[in-house]
């Protein structure tokens, strides 16, 4: 779905799925302010691949075996330790301090305990990789790293919503992409998310042959596909919570899954609501 939203100047576009923004752009047309379109150009080396063609292909066809098998032995390589969790308490017989309306009452459970819950939702979101001067090694390496912080968190009874976004600037215009990858009750697949997240075909040729066809993109985007939002202003478009997990770049996707598999969660993700 795609909108534009005059006062904001925010090009939007939503997808449920990696087919449904395909068939968006199989049956898009180009926008004209897109002379030289990125999509097109382009080295092997800075994509891996010849084509915006072989990159739609890549895209339908979703994670070879091999490519599986491999991003599952290096997943299970990531250290995994515990995990924290959320204090709540509960009255009790026995605890750690009175609770004191409870006893003025006559409740022989008069006492604060703690049991300690899970946070059951989390939000991921995986931010595409915009520079030009990031290696093809370091986009797979932060697809995996993100990979393993989701299935550490799934093998600690949390759900995870995983999204897929691209949000750029360009003079007064704003560009935003929200791509769905996995639904809270779901657990990760990755032949289907293997490509969005670590090749860098989706970056460097999906998410620009969707910005020369959206509509209403003004000529200075011609000049410049734009440059990142910042995290703020990224969690602002997505309409993000405090507490969500946002994923820019490889550094960030191994602080977030050291701070975990270390119990050293920041408060955001520990006071994180249900």
């Amino acid at each position: 779905m795609y909108k534009y939203d005059t006062k904001k100047k925010l090009l939007q576009h939503d997808f449920q799925s990696v087919q449904a923004m395909l068939r968006y752009i199989e049956n898009g047309s180009f926008n004209d302010n897109f002379f030289h379109r990125a999509s097109e150009i382009g080295d092997y080396e800075f994509s891996l691949t010849e084509s915006y063609n072989e990159a739609h292909d890549l895209c339908k066809r979703g994670a070879l075996p091999d490519e599986i098998e491999k991003a599952n032995e290096m997943i299970d390589e990531l250290k995994q330790t515990k995990i924290y969790t959320i204090p709540k308490r509960y009255s009790n017989f026995v605890g750690f301090a009175p609770n004191v309306p409870a006893y003025l009452q006559g409740n022989p459970k008069n006492m604060y305990d703690i049991r300690k819950e899970k946070r059951k939702k989390i939000d991921v979101y995986y931010g595409a990789e915009s520079s030009g001067r990031t290696s093809t090694d370091d986009i797979y390496l932060k697809g995996i790293t993100t990979m393993g912080l989701i299935k550490l968190l799934e093998e600690n009874g949390f759900n995870v919503n995983l999204k897929f976004f691209a949000a750029l600037e360009n003079g007064k215009q704003r560009f935003l992409t929200r791509l769905l990858l996995k639904e809270e009750k779901e657990r990760l697949d990755i032949a289907s998310s293997f490509v969005p997240m670590c090749h860098p075909a989706f970056s460097r040729r999906i998410v620009p042959r969707l910005l020369e066809i959206t509509p209403d993109a003004d000529q200075m985007w011609q000049k410049s596909y734009g440059l990142t939002c910042s995290e703020y202003t990224s969690r602002y478009l997505l309409d993000a919570k405090e507490n969500d997990i946002l994923i820019n770049d490889l550094a960030s996707a191994k602080e977030w899954f050291k701070n975990i598999t270390e119990g050293e969660a920041s408060e955001q993700l520990r006071e994180g609501g249900i």
